[in-house]
């Protein structure tokens, strides 16, 4: 077949009629907007299956668009293209030719979309742009009197224009202690706004206001309601929520002795690893990597943090070369002004690899040939510089509780960081990992 053959508006029919055949493709083609046969053909059958004739077609408004070809239904030519025909013609039979940068052209683009639009078993999708954002509190950047905030934003769109005005409505899940409205812990606005063809996305303000107390972060879901008012746009199953994390560092350093200055359960992480970061300082091509979820161990009935070679498994490969790794998961910006004889507790479990080899190296200035275990490391310039703080964490079969001293030099400072570090090689795997 020199040419292509398609059936002709059938968006939304059976699947037996939904064919468009194309011939003489090559597996290469010109970068657009240069002319391809093989990038022609197969859009202008496509053009067919979405509802569009050919151009020198009778039926169009004012009779045949081109005069490419003599025409279907007898009319008279329509006129010489300007500039190259358009993807509908035959003008590549022509020393015309057919011009990408044209597209289909304004009237078999125009029905193309309206086929698109208003078709029954296609439709333009509402969600989040983005799903998860974090603010601080004290980064309050609009003076406000005494109610300063830092305002962030999220963004809902739809991917084309619906066939019917769309009215989207915000619904937030409001933790305890966390107050919704002007001057109080979070101000939304809009509420309530339209999707439609002048209006395809709308961003949504976020004012979170310093209140200066102390209440640790605090996660807000907003979901939405989607009316479609008859028309023909739904709500996507991804991306149809959005979170926000506020933190804070407030703290009274002269109230109680003792009192908890920074907490991660990991139990109210919905997404990712939620404020905490992982850091690859070797492996990149490793499967092994901290995730955030329920391990399935007995000894951690909520979420835990741990390495994962899968996603979800509490497990680590170690058998290939390509299996080594060295990994961080590294804690949030805790400040610590004002703070003095800082300890760390945590609990954990880690078996690993406890029979020390010596030998090899990573080439980043580190060992782990014949050894997987853990670090703990802190930092107190922000993660620029690490400090370490327990070597060789291994050997651990069931969950332990352990407290830490930091050393005088996190005294006060404003940007300490923690870090869990978790490095194998390939010789033995002796699960489960950190």
């Amino acid at each position: 077949m020199g040419g292509g053959r398609a059936f002709l508006d059938i968006l939304c029919s059976g699947s037996g009629s939904k064919t468009g055949v194309s011939g003489n493709l090559t597996n290469s083609f010109n970068q657009f907007p240069l002319y391809s046969w093989s990038t022609m053909v197969i859009t202008h059958e496509t053009g067919h299956n979405l509802g569009s004739s050919h151009t020198q077609n009778c039926g169009w408004p004012g009779g045949a668009i081109d005069n490419c070809y003599p025409t279907e239904g007898g009319c008279a030519q329509g006129p010489a293209p300007v500039g190259g025909g358009t993807m509908m013609s035959y003008c590549h039979l022509t020393g015309y030719g057919i011009n990408f940068a044209k597209g289909f052209g304004p009237l078999p683009g125009y029905l193309i979309r309206s086929r698109v639009r208003n078709s029954t078993c296609i439709n333009p999708v509402v969600n989040f742009e983005t799903t998860l954002q974090t603010v601080m509190e004290e980064n309050a950047t609009v003076e406000n009197g005494c109610f300063d905030y830092a305002l962030v934003t999220a963004k809902i769109k739809i991917n084309y224009t619906p066939s019917q005005p769309a009215t989207v409505t915000l619904l937030p899940t409001i933790p305890d202690g966390l107050e919704i409205g002007p001057d109080k812990d979070i101000e939304i606005s809009p509420v309530n706004f339209i999707i439609d063809s002048t209006n395809l996305s709308q961003t949504i303000s976020f004012k979170v206001y310093n209140d200066a107390l102390t209440e640790g972060t605090e996660s807000l879901l907003i979901n939405f309601n989607l009316d479609a008012n008859g028309g023909n746009a739904v709500k996507r199953n991804t991306n149809n929520s959005h979170t926000i994390n506020i933190t804070e560092t407030d703290h009274g350093p002269y109230e109680t002795p003792g009192q908890p200055l920074f907490q991660e359960s990991f139990d109210s992480i919905s997404n990712g690893l939620g404020n905490w970061e992982q850091t690859v300082v070797y492996g990149t091509t490793s499967p092994n990597r901290w995730i955030v979820g329920y391990s399935a161990d007995p000894f951690f009935a909520g979420k835990s943090a741990y390495i994962s070679n899968d996603g979800g498994t509490y497990a680590y490969a170690g058998y290939t070369a390509s299996d080594s790794s060295i990994v961080r998961l590294v804690s949030p910006v805790i400040n610590a002004s004002g703070f003095t004889s800082l300890h760390l507790s945590y609990l954990y479990k880690c078996v690993g690899e406890y029979t020390f080899v010596q030998g090899g190296g990573t080439g980043q200035g580190e060992n782990i040939v014949g050894k997987d275990y853990g670090k703990l490391l802190y930092s107190i310039d922000n993660g620029s510089n690490w400090i370490l703080l327990k070597d060789n964490i291994s050997g651990r079969y069931s969950s332990q509780l352990e407290d830490i001293a930091l050393p005088a030099a996190a005294n006060n400072s404003s940007s300490l960081r923690i870090a869990f570090e978790w490095r194998n090689n390939d010789s033995v795997v002796n699960n489960p990992p950190y």
